[in-house]
């Protein structure tokens, strides 16, 4: 079940970082347009940064696009919209960026616009992590925390997960392939718990109109 709180505190403490700036491999442009949008971010003009983000976002600039995820997250500066937030997010993590991947990992640990997944969100820990082992990522941090509720299992269904991400163009592609195979997964299991629960009852209602009542003595 999706989860409809409109404080993500939770997400906030799992977030990249929230807005650090990042120019390696970034047009002098766009890099101008991050650097004004963190300037207003830091002033309290969300409203300012957002607009800032959003076309570079648009333009296909991964860290606008993880920025401007985190705006939606919060609700600073534009609408509170989880769904809007992993849009960006998953356009981010689709160019291979560390802080898209981390905050998409965020956004399913906690269930925010998304149901709650610990594999997925390991795994896009794990990604990120590899892609950015620097201190101010929190990427390590996170996949440490939810490892201790997972079981043996699930962290190697999630650790395969990370391999297939790790293939040259199959972030979100394999993403979205385990997603749809969990969700057949779980329609299955459901479908066949209750067509044995439907059997049992079947069964012992036949048993009961069989049965018949002991005579009684004259």
């Amino acid at each position: 079940m999706q989860k409809t709180h409109h404080h993500p505190t939770r997400i906030l403490r799992t977030l990249l970082m929230t807005l650090g700036i990042a120019c390696a491999l970034q047009p002098i442009g766009a890099f101008a347009g991050l650097k004004e949008g963190q300037a207003a971010y830091k002033k309290g003009d969300f409203a300012l940064a957002a607009k800032e983000f959003k076309p570079l976002a648009q333009q296909g600039n991964s860290k606008a696009q993880y920025k401007l995820g985190i705006l939606y997250t919060t609700g600073q500066g534009v609408r509170q919209d989880y769904q809007e937030a992993i849009k960006w997010f998953r356009l981010s993590v689709d160019q291979g960026d560390s802080g898209g991947q981390n905050n998409l990992g965020a956004m399913y640990e906690s269930g925010y616009g998304v149901k709650t997944n610990r594999i997925a969100a390991y795994a896009l820990y794990n990604l990120s992590h590899d892609v950015d082992a620097a201190k101010d990522n929190p990427a390590f941090t996170n996949r440490t925390r939810i490892t201790k509720v997972m079981s043996k299992k699930e962290i190697e269904e999630a650790q395969a997960l990370t391999r297939e991400m790790l293939k040259p163009r199959n972030r979100l592609k394999a993403l979205d392939q385990y997603l749809k195979q969990r969700e057949q997964d779980h329609s299955k299991d459901t479908k066949d718990a209750k067509d044995a629960k439907d059997a049992k009852d079947t069964k012992e209602s036949k048993s009961e109109k069989s049965a018949k009542p002991a005579k009684s003595g004259n």
